[in-house]
Order: structure tokens, then C-alpha cells, then sequence
């Protein structure tokens, strides 16, 4: 899924994946991934790095993180990828405050009609998720593992959900 965001292009706020091996003796996969020196959005918000300078700095910096990572989700939504679990520790930073949205953890190719992405619900973090998402997400952890793959894909999610985990990390 990250090579399918990384290629042909790259984004500057997706992590970039360079390189994937999968070791068949071991069944392990190894990732070669852009660096992101700087630590995860979380944490800025937590140390207050977000919120460094003067009012008028501080919202410059805001507006520029919240269309930098607008701009990566559309990335992936135009690949018809749903990233699922939006959220600040899944942003990760440069030194310089440069934010690339990672952890595809959960993420999801769909399918794209009418200009909107959908794709089967694999996971999320509740807090960020969107009421469509939580509709979906608790049922579905109540009902047989044999049953639930079915019951998410008749019910797909859509990159409003993702838009609406932006919102909640905004």
C-alpha cells in the first residue's frame, strides 16, 4: 500500500516508501522509509513546538500543517487509498515542521466513482473517527470474526471519513 502511494510520484506530506522485502524464510517484511527526523505531530502539540513564536507565527504555521496534510489525504485519495486511522501520532515530522502522514497500517484501496473513494472499514483509533466510522466499528467488533468481514463490506466507509479524522486532529 505505501508503494502504491509512493509511485510513480511521491508527495511531500506522504511518507515515502523506497524500498519493501519480504523474507519468505522468516515471513518478515522490511520497509526502507524517508527519513522524518523530527518526531510526530503528537509530540509537537505536547512540547508546545506547534505553538512556538508570536500569534501571527503560530498561525502561519497552523494554516501551512493543516493544507500540507490536506494535500498529502487528497494524494491518497486520488490513488483510491483510505488512510483509516488519521491522527496525530500518525503525522510525523521533520526538524523543520514539514508534516508527512504515515501508518498505513489500517489503510485500504477502494474503489473511486463519482469522485468519491470507498473502501471496507479495517480498524481506527475511536477518538478521531468519524460517527459513521464508530457506527460501524463497534458492531463490527461484536459480531463472529466469520461474520464481520462481510457486514464491513457491505457497509464501506469514504474519504469523508478520513476528512472528518483531519478535522478531529485539527
Amino acid at each position: 500500500l505505501m508503494l502504491t502511494a509512493s509511485h510513480p510520484h511521491s508527495h511531500p506530506n506522504v511518507l515515502r516508501a523506497d524500498f519493501v522485502w519480504y523474507e519468505q524464510r522468516t515471513h518478515e517484511m522490511f520497509f526502507l522509509l524517508e527519513l522524518a527526523d523530527g518526531g510526530d505531530l503528537q509530540t509537537w502539540m505536547d512540547d508546545e513546538r506547534l505553538y512556538a513564536g508570536t500569534d501571527a507565527e503560530q498561525e502561519e504555521r497552523l494554516v501551512l500543517i493543516v493544507h500540507q496534510l490536506t494535500c498529502g489525504l487528497r494524494h491518497y485519495h486520488l490513488r483510491a487509498i483510505l488512510h483509516g486511522d488519521f491522527k496525530p501520532d500518525n503525522v510525523l515530522m521533520t526538524r523543520t515542521g514539514v508534516p508527512m502522514i504515515g501508518d498505513l497500517g489500517v489503510g485500504n484501496v477502494g474503489t473511486m466513482a463519482d469522485g468519491k473513494v470507498k473502501a471496507m472499514l479495517r480498524g481506527g483509533t475511536p477518538v478521531y473517527a468519524s460517527p459513521n466510522v464508530r457506527k460501524l466499528f463497534f458492531p463490527a467488533k461484536a459480531l463472529p470474526v466469520a461474520k464481520r468481514k462481510d457486514f464491513l463490506q457491505q457497509h464501506p466507509i469514504t474519504h469523508l471519513d478520513d476528512f472528518f479524522a483531519l478535522g478531529a486532529t485539527i
